[in-house]
């Protein structure tokens, strides 16, 4: 069989081995980690922006219910949640009659922080101290304040910014500025 032609094999196939697969593994699972960490922060980022515009459109709304109620209205913030207060007569009553000034609580993991007139107020956890913190009065000015709401104690924040007069807006961490 001198004619006859040979078949060579290689000796040696090139393939992956077990080491090279576990090692794309390892890269593939770090990677999908890390994708799903950003996607969590981001979320609750999107929730604490959500929150603070929220708490500023219901001061705005609340003091231009006084406006209109010539009823003084004021915010009682605690660590985690604020409720809204109107006065009658001589004392303070949370508001009782209107469903989006309803007392309110933060989501899961979420703070406040507050300064009135640039300076830091402790505040205490929800009791029934019905003095307000932030006063809204029938002429459309309230008591200027800035509250910081930030996701646990070093995590991003928002801060909702209340001046003398005119609109609150919010400023911080992924948002614009508004008003």
């Amino acid at each position: 069989m001198a004619g006859a032609p040979t078949i060579r094999r290689a000796r040696f196939t090139r393939a992956f081995t077990l080491l090279e697969l576990l090692v794309v593994l390892v890269i593939i699972g770090v990677v999908i980690s890390m994708v799903s960490l950003s996607i969590g922060t981001r979320d609750r980022e999107t929730v604490l922006s959500e929150q603070a515009r929220r708490l500023a459109a219901l001061i705005n709304m609340a003091g231009e219910q006084a406006i209109v109620s010539s009823e003084p209205f004021g915010v009682r913030f605690s660590p985690t949640g604020y409720r809204f207060l109107v006065l009658d007569g001589k004392k303070w009553h949370a508001v009782s009659n209107d469903d989006l000034l309803r007392p309110r609580r933060l989501a899961a993991g979420l703070r406040i922080t507050l300064e009135i007139s640039g300076e830091p107020v402790p505040l205490a956890a929800a009791g029934d101290d019905l003095k307000p913190h932030v006063f809204l009065y029938t002429t459309g000015e309230r008591t200027p304040f800035a509250a910081t709401l930030r996701i646990g104690t070093d995590g991003p924040a928002v801060r909702v910014i209340g001046p003398f007069s005119g609109k609150v807006r919010v400023a911080g961490a992924g948002t614009e500025e508004q008003q």
